[in-house]
């Protein structure tokens, strides 16, 4: 079978498109890929062996292309293998470094939206050299995010149309609900907009994922289609690492891996200030490869047990986790991010129980990631500083409860997330929502 795939992200697995992406359809037999997508950056080395082609389309030039009226986009290649790993900027001054920090942190702006708008309706990427990519590669079926990206949604209906082909959504966060909560009026033209195409999207397609039983049961009722939820997943097979032992007088060690964005910092914050509360012998250590001020650090580390590792390549995360005692989920607590994200799925779910390590999840409880591993029986949660250091104190002083939680993430993970299963369902899920299905060599010489 041969998937044309459209998104606005390069792949790469230091990113959570690819890494995602690359866990759902890497490894495939017979299955194909050709990569459609609007963005400056060449594909990664690490993207998939069966992502055989790229269409990359520069989101400034096709910005700029809205007014001069040039085509836009091109074939390309997957850089080095040397090149694979994203590389902070070196030759910068100070204020140019702290100009590009705000800018990676605040890049969601009315300027962006207006830049997304700007293509989808006017930009020149419906170029004969895109039709001629999509007509040489002869896709099976278009799989398109259906999120924020106005340019996205526009591409997968615009192919669709052209070739007839059977479009497969996948709704990754919450991006269709008006239960949103902003005063600016950029923010909601913008998102009408690109409501109305995620609507055309959902009813012009085959069948459609999504990330979360929570997001299954509002787009049902929406639109009363049946979809299908899909998540990250990793190999469970065997067995896990055991737990590091405990002895010496060593802390327990706990472990956070990710942003710090969206008040994440503020949960972290309090896991420190519960440990220093309780006179907990415990130590966190925050790993985050985004731009952090030094404000936030002196507040992360404020209570004496937080520290602040920084960034690390992406190819030590998960022997850091697997070093750790407890592993740390955070989720914001504000009322805009709750009603965004309340029914997500968090990416480290899944790598925090590949980890085989107990979990801590904490933040507001009716969150799906962190009401997740209440849910499962596979990690404690905790809404408050008080519960954090409960929590903390009951897996310091309970090995066994320690090794029960860790055995329960990693049977969590292979009921629900291993990858052999998750691909042999949506093999047979494709096939039924291609006209063909997985087409024999035969078949697509005959096609031909």
């Amino acid at each position: 079978m041969r998937l044309l795939v459209v998104s606005a992200s390069y792949w790469s697995n230091w990113g959570c498109f690819g890494s995602t992406y690359s866990s759902i359809f890497g490894g495939i037999p017979n299955l194909e890929i050709a990569h459609v997508y609007f963005n400056l950056t060449l594909p990664a080395a690490d993207a998939p062996a069966n992502v055989v082609r790229f269409f990359k389309i520069g989101t400034k030039a096709a910005a700029k292309s809205a007014f001069t009226r040039r085509y836009v986009g091109e074939e390309v290649a997957r850089r080095a293998a040397a090149d694979a790993a994203p590389r902070e900027y070196t030759d910068c001054t100070a204020r140019e470094k702290r100009l590009i920090d705000f800018f990676r942190r605040n890049h969601w702006t009315w300027l962006k939206r207006l830049n997304y708008w700007l293509i989808a309706r006017l930009g020149k990427w419906r170029t004969p050299q895109l039709d001629a990519f999509v007509d040489d590669f002869k896709p099976d079926a278009i799989w398109t995010d259906t999120g924020p990206v106005m340019p996205t949604l526009a591409m997968a209906l615009y192919l669709k149309e052209r070739t007839g082909l059977p479009l497969i959504g996948y709704v990754y966060d919450e991006h269709y609900s008006l239960r949103r909560l902003s005063l600016s009026p950029a923010f909601w033209l913008y998102r009408l907009a690109n409501r109305r195409l995620i609507r055309r999207v959902i009813l012009e397609s085959a069948g459609f994922y999504v990330i979360s039983e929570g997001q299954r049961d509002y787009y049902r009722r929406k639109f009363g289609k049946e979809c299908r939820v899909l998540t990250r997943c990793a190999d469970f097979s065997g067995d896990p690492d055991p737990l590091p032992p405990r002895g010496g007088g060593r802390p327990l060690s706990l472990v956070y891996t990710g942003n710090l964005g969206n008040g994440r910092y503020k949960a972290l914050i309090t896991v420190g200030e519960a440990i220093k509360k309780a006179g907990l012998d415990a130590q966190l250590d925050v790993y985050c490869s985004q731009p952090v001020s030094d404000r936030l650090k002196r507040r992360l580390e404020s209570s004496g047990a937080v520290r602040f590792r920084g960034a690390v390549p992406g190819t030590e995360i998960a022997s850091i986790q697997r070093a750790a005692d407890v592993l740390v989920l955070a989720e914001g607590d504000s009322l805009g991010y709750r009603l965004r994200t309340r029914d997500a799925f968090s990416t480290k779910i899944v790598d925090y129980l590949h980890a085989g390590r107990p979990v801590l999840a904490v933040g507001p409880k009716e969150m799906n990631s962190v009401a997740y591993f209440e849910r499962r029986g596979c990690g404690l949660t905790a809404g408050t500083a008080d519960e954090a250091a409960d929590a903390i104190r009951r897996l310091a002083a309970d090995p066994e409860l320690a090794r029960r939680l860790a055995d329960a993430a990693w049977k969590t993970g292979r009921a629900f997330h291993d990858t052999s299963a998750v691909h042999d369902l949506l093999v047979r899920q494709l096939a039924e929502l291609t006209e063909n299905g997985l087409r024999t060599d035969s078949a697509k010489s005959n096609k031909d």
